[in-house]
């Protein structure tokens, strides 16, 4: 776990047309390390075959992650696809470029 990234509140707003949007908030931020995992060759057909193609994928400590739907890493915004708890510590979180 030697990466840093921004796990991101939420917030919604609505477009032009009424519809509501969640967007990444501007002041609900919090740093957490992480490890960058690879995507799974099976992970990655199945996204596939329902247009959501992951862009990356990482793991934090479970405590540490409060079902923020946004991810911030390496200057680009991700949004949280899926999670995975593969034992008690830490939680991984499959993410798409917003």
């Amino acid at each position: 776990m030697d990466e840093r990234v921004e796990l991101i509140e939420g917030e919604e707003s609505k477009d032009s047309m009424g519809a509501v949007m969640l967007m990444p908030s501007a002041t609900g931020r919090k740093t957490v390390y992480a490890e960058i995992k690879s995507i799974g060759m099976n992970e990655y057909w199945q996204a596939m075959a329902l247009d959501k193609v992951p862009d990356i994928k990482l793991a934090v400590y479970i405590d540490e992650y409060a079902e923020e739907p946004f991810v911030a890493y390496a200057g680009k915004t991700y949004r949280v696809q899926r999670t995975y708890m593969p034992g008690n510590e830490r939680i991984e979180l499959t993410c798409r470029k917003v």
